[in-house]
């Protein structure tokens, strides 16, 4: 098909020294700096999506962009959203060469590939042109890692993918870990922000704590005061002191920072 150019490698290969780097970085901040590091160390890339590819079509994982912009982040968002992976010819290759082989590149030249609504919207007016799927079969889904980069630096070549793939055997496993962890700090944030919500998942998970300290541990959860606790329950403020107090000595805890780790292990938000 014009504009799409499958490479089949032998395997992942030797780990690369710089891609080891991005272990430690893995759940941090620095992560999509480290790892934007390592991929222009082989070939110029200004936006990374990761998606997984399985019986229920794509699943959108997470994305980044090298000047630490939303943009990738967005483009993931509405290129799923919206459908477009649907009439994507790229997705339709993956699918075709995953049924045959484990680890493989896609190269896709945004100028020839899509219908021109899709290839406009999303890449050329961005002066991207060059695409660049990394696709590794995982159980029964493909983890890809959706590359883009501008018209400037030129297409990708077999050169530099022969050189890059040496690094994938860590750089896909450590980019979907990252991406799983953020969106459990993300839904960890989500519910110490929604009361409802962690009331709901205390009164699940800790059977044994009464009602009026669950009340309070939700209310301390989401940081508010003695006296603000007092007021939204409609006690005093020794009250709530006297609940506080019998709810950490049941779960023999100190403080709200104790307090945080165990509903968040104790309520399963991490998995």
């Amino acid at each position: 098909m014009e504009g799409l150019v499958p490479y089949l490698l032998g395997g992942c290969g030797r780990v690369e020294a710089a891609a080891v780097h991005l272990i430690s970085d893995i759940g941090s901040v620095t992560f999509p700096s480290e790892l934007f590091r390592l991929l222009n160390g082989f070939v110029s890339t200004d936006h990374c999506g990761a998606y997984r590819l399985g019986a229920a079509g794509v699943q959108n994982c997470g994305g980044f962009s090298v000047d630490g912009s939303e943009k990738s982040r967005l483009f993931t968002n509405r290129y799923l959203g919206g459908g477009f992976w649907i009439s994507d010819p790229a997705i339709d290759l993956i699918t075709t060469q995953a049924g045959e082989h484990d680890f493989f590149f896609v190269d896709v030249d945004m100028r020839l590939v899509g219908e021109v609504g899709f290839r406009e919207e999303f890449f050329l007016s961005q002066q991207l042109y060059h695409r660049l799927m990394i696709c590794r079969r995982v159980g029964q889904e493909v983890a890809i890692l959706d590359l883009v980069r501008s018209a400037s630096n030129g297409p990708f070549t077999a050169h530099h993918l022969e050189t890059f793939g040496a690094s994938c055997s860590i750089l896909i496993p450590a980019v979907f870990k990252h991406c799983e962890i953020s969106s459990q700090h993300e839904s960890e944030a989500r519910i110490l922000l929604d009361q409802p919500a962690m009331e709901a998942r205390l009164a699940e998970r800790a059977v044994d704590v009464p009602k009026r300290e669950r009340e309070v541990a939700a209310r301390v959860l989401r940081g508010l005061s003695t006296a603000g606790i007092a007021l939204d329950l409609g006690v005093t403020e020794h009250t709530v002191a006297t609940y506080r107090k019998r709810l950490y000595q049941r779960l023999n805890i100190s403080g709200r920072q104790e307090l945080c780790a165990w509903f968040l292990q104790s309520c399963q938000v991490l998995h």
